[in-house]
């Protein structure tokens, strides 16, 4: 049997999906909006920043990977990040093998503890010249800069940790301390 809904139920259930929708985008919120995405590279091959990054600099690129080692000065925080490829969602994909090393620089010092090692993040950022090489036990290391310039640009993914205490997915930069440089973040 088929029934018609009435004009008071077909407004129910419109309101209902629109809730319903809005919740989902609520609990999982894009990683970047489209306006932050504009005139950025994002379908660039990891391998390709460290192979190429001297055609490629200058150029405003999506990179995502899990954090290594932080470091900072005065002025600025660095952060190396192992890149991997992102998935449909820009969530790096740990699955996969990582490509290189970067270093992502920033406008103020980051909170190390904040952060965990290992922890996934994803950036946008202009890619720089290649920085001199930094002592890495018996060897040099060369990195390609991603300079950050917005704190808004980095996106923190829960920890398996944080996940359980509250919301997955939600866009937090809890590793950004505030400097002049950077607003009030």
């Amino acid at each position: 049997m088929c029934r018609r809904f009435d004009r008071k139920e077909k407004l129910l259930y419109t309101v209902g999906l629109y809730f319903f929708l809005g919740a989902c985008a609520f609990l999982n919120p894009p990683v970047f909006t489209e306006k932050q995405l504009s005139g950025v590279v994002t379908d660039l091959d990891p391998s390709s920043i460290i192979r190429d990054y001297k055609e490629i600099a200058g150029e405003t690129v999506l990179i995502g990977g899990t954090i290594g080692e932080i470091r900072n000065t005065r002025e600025r925080g660095f952060m190396e990040v192992n890149l991997y490829p992102l998935n449909n969602d820009m969530r790096p994909e740990k699955s996969m093998s990582p490509s290189g090393l970067v270093l992502l620089r920033f406008d103020g010092p980051i909170n190390r503890f904040a952060l965990t090692s290992g922890q996934r993040v994803t950036a946008i950022g202009k890619v720089m010249a290649m920085r001199r090489p930094v002592p890495d036990g018996d060897h040099l290391l060369r990195l390609v800069v991603i300079d950050v310039g917005d704190p808004n640009h980095l996106h923190t993914w829960p920890t398996r940790e944080q996940q359980t205490g509250g919301m997955p997915g939600l866009n937090s930069n809890p590793g950004l301390m505030p400097s002049p440089g950077m607003g009030g973040h």
